[in-house]
């Protein structure tokens, strides 16, 4: 498959997909065999067993059993695979990599976190590398403005003409130790755990709004004025949904060619049940506030409200419940609006 320029969001799936061109906006990849050389101007998502991933991209996305990446990553790049690759990209910020065996060779413009059995490093990284490693060689050539560490029960092979300007640094992950919670404690971790969600949720929701408010707009004119007819029929509907979508995903996974759609159906299956808390708080907050000024306060007072309720014991598992089917079947609705 090869497309051209000029695509504002890119949804792949399929066993052997090839990419080029132009996107502007994001991209979703998920097959058997997937080699990307676009240029991404957004996110770059990519799942599958063998990866070769090459062009640019603003962030990069990786996951696979073999994974090759020569890519320009403008921002922040994460990467795991069994097998993992990173040969003469470059990664403007950040780079976060994961697996059993990783070759990195190239430049970060930050920091470097590798978690891996064995790796073995060369290039030139602007701040730190943090390795948390069986395993590590640093070979020759190799500059490190910032500090080297890693822990203390590591394998590490340093060559002879490696620069590290920050000097060496080694860890040693602490011991847990098993102590009572106070009623204080769990009321401060209670606290702390409702902040942390309503922060988490709030930070996703608010740049949903600002990207895409022709949603929430859809969603006030499908659900407002709210009915009791209309709320239950959007429960029986996310009702169907939750249970029927597993289903669909298990019995397209028994073909070859529907493994990369039955994952891709996974991930999104997972991102709908996230987006239900937005949509239903914005709701919430609508029905509350009842005002047409400042309308992005819906989200912040129905999600600050729906997690406080969703945390609250004995009711706080029916409401959580309740919850995700409305706002499964709310985005059910939002897809595939009714015919007038």
């Amino acid at each position: 498959m090869a497309l051209g320029p000029q695509i504002e969001e890119l949804f792949l799936a399929g066993d052997n997909i090839v990419k080029t061109g132009l996107v502007e906006g994001s991209m979703f990849n998920a097959g058997r065999n997937l080699k990307i050389d676009a240029v991404v101007q957004g996110i770059t998502f990519a799942a599958g067993e063998n990866l070769l991933i090459e062009g640019e991209s603003e962030y990069l996305f990786a996951a696979g059993r073999t994974l090759n990446v020569a890519q320009q990553t403008d921002s922040d790049l994460f990467a795991a695979g069994q097998s993992l690759n990173f040969d003469q990209g470059e990664v403007g910020r950040d780079a976060y990599l994961a697996g059993e065996d990783i070759n990195f060779n190239g430049k970060v413009g930050r920091n470097l976190f590798i978690g891996a059995k064995n790796a073995s490093i060369s290039g030139v990284v602007k701040g730190d590398i943090t390795l948390g490693v069986e395993k590590a060689t640093i070979t020759e050539g190799t500059v490190i403005e910032g500090t080297l560490k890693y822990n203390d029960d590591a394998q590490l092979n340093i060559a002879d003409g490696v620069e590290i300007v920050g000097g060496e640094n080694t860890y040693k992950a602490p011991e847990l130790e098993k102590r009572e919670v106070t009623e204080r404690q769990k009321v401060v971790n209670r606290t702390g755990g409702y902040l942390f969600k309503v922060a988490t949720v709030l930070i996703f929701a608010l740049m949903l709004w600002w990207l895409f408010p022709q949603i929430f707009k859809s969603l006030e004119k499908q659900n407002l004025p709210l009915t009791v007819a209309s709320f239950w029929k959007k429960i029986g509907t996310g009702l169907l949904v939750l249970l029927l979508t597993p289903l669909l995903a298990l019995f397209i996974l028994v073909t070859i060619i529907g493994i990369p759609i039955s994952l891709l159906m996974a991930v999104v299956y997972g991102f709908a049940m996230f987006m239900a808390q937005i949509f239903v708080g914005y709701l919430l907050g609508a029905v509350l506030r009842q005002n047409k000024n400042k309308k992005w306060l819906n989200l912040v007072v129905g999600i600050m409200l729906l997690v406080f309720l969703k945390m609250l014991p004995m009711v706080g598992g029916f409401i959580s419940t309740l919850s995700l089917l409305w706002g499964l079947g709310i985005q059910y609705r939002l897809l595939l609006p009714k015919k007038a």
